[in-house]
This record gives C-alpha cells, sequence and structure tokens, in this order.
C-alpha cells in the first residue's frame, strides 16, 4: 500500500514527501530514497503541497470521506526550521493500518485529485 501512495505523490511535482533520510535528513524531491525500505517503514505518509494549504487538503478529504490530519503534530520550531517547513500551516498525515487495502488508496487518490490546482 505505501509503495502505491508514495510512488503517487512521488510523481506530483507541486508536493513534498516528509520522510527521514539517515540523520534526519529531509527529502525535498522524490528522488530521494530513504535508507529503509517500504516494508520496514511505519505506515504514516506525510507531505505539504507548495500551494494549497494543509488544512485545506484535509477538510476537501474528509469532506470526501478519507480521514486524514493536519498540524504540526508535537514537532518543535527547532525541528520545523531545520526542515524548511515554517511556511506551511501544518503537513498533511495519512495513517494507514492492517484494515486498508488498495481500493482505499485508489480512492484516497482520487479524491486528492479532484482538488483545484492539485
Amino acid at each position: 500500500l505505501l509503495h502505491s501512495i508514495l510512488g503517487y505523490l512521488r510523481k506530483i511535482s507541486r508536493v513534498r514527501i516528509i520522510e527521514d533520510i539517515g540523520d534526519m535528513k529531509v527529502t525535498h524531491d522524490g528522488d530521494c530514497i530513504p535508507h529503509t525500505s517500504n516494508e520496514q517503514r511505519i505506515p504514516i505518509v506525510t507531505f505539504v503541497h507548495e500551494v494549497i494549504p494543509s488544512s485545506q487538503i484535509v477538510e476537501h478529504c474528509r469532506d470526501h470521506g478519507v480521514v486524514c490530519r493536519a498540524c504540526k503534530f508535537l514537532s518543535t520550531i527547532e525541528l520545523w526550521d531545520e526542515m524548511n517547513l515554517t511556511q506551511y500551516d501544518g503537513v498533511v498525515r495519512f495513517s494507514f493500518a492492517h484494515y486498508n487495502n488498495i481500493g482505499d488508496i485508489k480512492r484516497t487518490i482520487n479524491v486528492l485529485e479532484m482538488l483545484e490546482e492539485w
């Protein structure tokens, strides 16, 4: 499941996936490969969009039955500075679990694609 959603998001030029590679270095594009495989990764996907506020993405998803959240998730100002995220109102977070399936991922992608300026 993670491979599907991450692969999709990496193709969207206006999306920046937040993930670590090594010692908390953060990718700024889809070309960076994390040090762990998707099988070892926890099923959480976090990103920002360069045009659409995270809170607007979450509201749109909720209006269409897709559960996600947007905020800073207990992170510090220093971390947001280091990750160059201070201009965003938070990050979008999808948390997948054992009961999610590929249909949930496809529905999530379809809902995201409905957003103007996506």
